[in-house]
């Protein structure tokens, strides 16, 4: 199996490791790109290659590749750029569930929307 072969776009690959990819310079469906999704998501090389089903040979053989020798060496960088990219994005979606409540509370008491709750109020009070 070579560098150039490709997994098909719709293999099972966890969202995470599939995120990860972004980070990494080779496309999505790289075999490459996948091996080091998986590092930059904490498995190590073994887990690696039985998660894509490539052998030892394979790795051998990419490390051959000074660029391969060298992203692989970056990929505790990786690990903690997607750690800050995680926390971020649930910051940004919490935050965002918060303001959508607050929109849903607003209306309803400008009277736009439904019927204010003894509930609503409350949380109106504490919002103000």
């Amino acid at each position: 199996m070579s560098s150039t072969d490709v997994l098909p776009l719709d293999s099972d690959t966890p969202k995470q490791v599939s995120i990860a990819t972004t980070l990494i310079p080779w496309r999505k469906d790289d075999y490459r790109a996948r091996y080091m999704g998986y590092l930059a998501c904490g498995f190590n090389p073994e887990e690696s290659l039985y998660m894509l089903g490539l052998k030892a040979d394979w790795l051998e053989e990419q490390r051959q590749d000074s660029d391969f020798n060298t992203f692989e060496l970056k990929v505790p960088e990786i690990r903690k750029e997607l750690s800050k990219e995680y926390i971020e994005l649930d910051f940004f979606r919490n935050f965002r569930m918060v303001l959508e409540k607050d929109y849903r509370t607003l209306r309803k008491a400008l009277e736009m929307d439904g019927i204010m709750t003894g509930q609503d109020h409350q949380y109106l009070l504490k919002m103000r």
